[in-house]
């Protein structure tokens, strides 16, 4: 568990650096730097309000769960208003707001409050991504079943390769390849993105969408 939830916190924030890079370099490395740089920032932010700031104004101030829930939206929209203040993704912002929420005991405060918004905004969230697809022909439907043979299958290997030289069990190994082998909601954050900024058409972004979801639905069983 400890191996696999560090492996995906290591990609989300490398991804959300890269997201800032592929935004900002529209206008040059420049203002790539300056987009990753604001990013970093934001980090800082979130670290200081994950290690300080949340754990007193939740925990500590004794509020009831109204006023937590209320604290809870200004965060979010607070980092989402400094991601545009300093001209990066929201989805930034967004991603460093949860990360400020994710720490203990904070995260089991607000967490059953959210459950309902999240499964909302998740459902309005697919909806509108399958609108959005284009129907893929046979060539980017083969390009997606092979793509998809490609997480399912090295992805274990190179994993449980990685955590035995680490010194992990063979089983514990096997089962962190096993539950990494797919590609994650943020790929379509980043395929989103990319069809946004230009740089993806919308059939690349179909095949994307197509092996999001077959990893995603074989990767539990």
């Amino acid at each position: 568990g400890r191996l696999v939830v560090g492996v995906l916190l290591v990609q989300d924030l490398l991804i959300i650096l890269l997201i800032s890079a592929l935004v900002g370099i529209e206008v040059g490395w420049t203002g790539a730097l300056v987009s990753i740089n604001g990013t970093l920032g934001l980090m800082l932010l979130a670290y200081i309000s994950m290690k300080w700031v949340m754990p007193w104004l939740l925990v500590r101030q004794n509020l009831d769960e109204e006023e937590r829930l209320l604290v809870v939206l200004a965060i979010l929209f607070l980092f989402i208003g400094a991601s545009v203040l300093i001209n990066v993704p929201i989805v930034v912002g967004a991603f460093l707001a949860g990360v400020s929420l994710s720490v203990f005991p904070v995260s089991g405060l607000f967490r059953g409050q959210l459950v309902s918004l999240s499964d909302f905004f998740l459902a309005v969230f697919f909806v509108a991504l399958g609108a959005t697809l284009a129907l893929p022909g046979l060539s980017d439907l083969m390009l997606a079943l092979s793509l998809t043979a490609v997480v399912l299958i090295l992805t274990p290997i190179i994993v449980n390769f990685i955590a035995r030289h680490a010194g992990l069990t063979s089983r514990a190994a096997l089962e962190s390849g096993l539950l990494l082998a797919q590609t994650s909601e943020f790929s379509l954050i980043v395929g989103l993105l990319g069809v946004q900024q230009g740089h993806l058409d919308n059939s690349t972004f179909s095949v994307i969408a197509i092996v999001t979801v077959i990893t995603m639905i074989l990767t539990p069983f």
